[in-house]
């Protein structure tokens, strides 16, 4: 019966030896043992058996283990295995459908690739994060993956800026200028700097004054320190551009509402700002420290102010 032609007949058998009985015994085997078929009827590439399991198992290991090895082996030309894939990427069970859509082919059917963008979408954050890695494998270019990747959710967004992270691919500013404003995103922009992407100095400018920036952990900190300090002595002409279209004294608020969240002066930094030259006041005033990255992120920022030492000496004292 293992070798019958009728895809029934084939998982009758396998169901029988599995559970180490009679047929007429109606015992079924243990969930442990059925999981051993998807790797069985995969050994033998047969799809019509794989399609039964995933679709019809009652437990959702086996579906998601035999729905994984059908995406695996399913020929994009393959119009019947094609719908099934498509019902068992919709499957109540979360793990089914993450383990089914990590798994389709680079090659899969045009009807696939297309739907299955949809589940960038999926409440469940594991389906949104294969379906990410799906339609990157879809995508040509940075480019069209980031235009697929704008159906999807904020989450799925900021981890489609994590895979492209660790690829090679460098990447324009006018495909990700328009992305979300939300923080999250301006920090997945961030950490693709510099070896993937290099945005302007405006962008840098809108980060280092969001009100929460200062609570994202040090490697932004360092990053964002680290580009500002890279626009060196021409920053001061491409610095009138967004200053005159922008308001410099909301610019300027913001940049003091930063140094009035860091903690007080110690020795350290007191020195640290004599060797910069910004002529601070007596050790021990309530202005900010230059201990950590923090720090360094507001010394960048005062260098990049038309008057450096008045953020120093006139701060709000606590």
């Amino acid at each position: 019966m293992l070798l019958s032609p009728d895809v029934h007949e084939r998982l009758y058998a396998a169901w029988a030896l599995g559970s180490g009985a009679a047929v007429a015994s109606g015992t079924e085997p243990p969930t442990e043992e059925r999981r051993l078929f998807p790797l069985g009827f995969a050994s033998a590439k047969d799809v019509a058996a794989l399609a039964a399991l995933a679709e019809l198992d009652p437990e959702d290991e086996v579906r998601a283990a035999a729905g994984q090895f059908l995406a695996r082996l399913a020929e994009p030309d393959d119009e019947k295995t094609k719908d099934v894939l498509l019902r068992v990427a919709r499957d109540p069970s979360a793990t089914v459908r993450s383990a089914v859509i990590s798994n389709l082919r680079k090659d899969a059917h045009p009807l696939i690739q297309e739907q299955v963008k949809q589940w960038l979408q999926d409440p469940a954050l594991e389906v949104q994060r294969s379906t990410a890695e799906a339609v990157l494998r879809w995508s040509e270019s940075p480019h069209t993956f980031l235009a697929a990747m704008r159906l999807g959710t904020l989450r799925a967004m900021e981890y489609a800026l994590v895979l492209l992270r660790e690829g090679t691919a460098q990447m324009d500013w006018r495909d990700v200028q328009d992305l979300s404003s939300e923080l999250p995103i301006m920090v997945g922009l961030a950490r693709l700097f510099p070896k993937r992407l290099t945005p302007p100095l405006s962008f840098w400018l809108t980060l280092a004054v969001h009100p929460k920036v200062l609570a994202q952990q040090e490697d932004v900190l360092e990053i964002l320190t680290t580009a500002l300090g890279s626009f060196g002595g021409s920053l001061a002409p491409r610095l009138q551009m967004p200053l005159a279209r922008a308001d410099a004294r909301a610019l300027d608020s913001a940049l003091k509402s930063v140094a009035e969240v860091l903690p007080v002066l110690d020795h350290d930094g007191y020195m640290e700002l004599r060797q910069a030259g910004l002529n601070p006041p007596s050790q021990g005033a309530p202005i900010p420290a230059l201990t950590s990255a923090r720090a360094r992120l507001w010394l960048a920022l005062l260098r990049l102010s038309p008057n450096p030492s008045g953020y120093v000496l006139r701060p709000r004292y606590r």
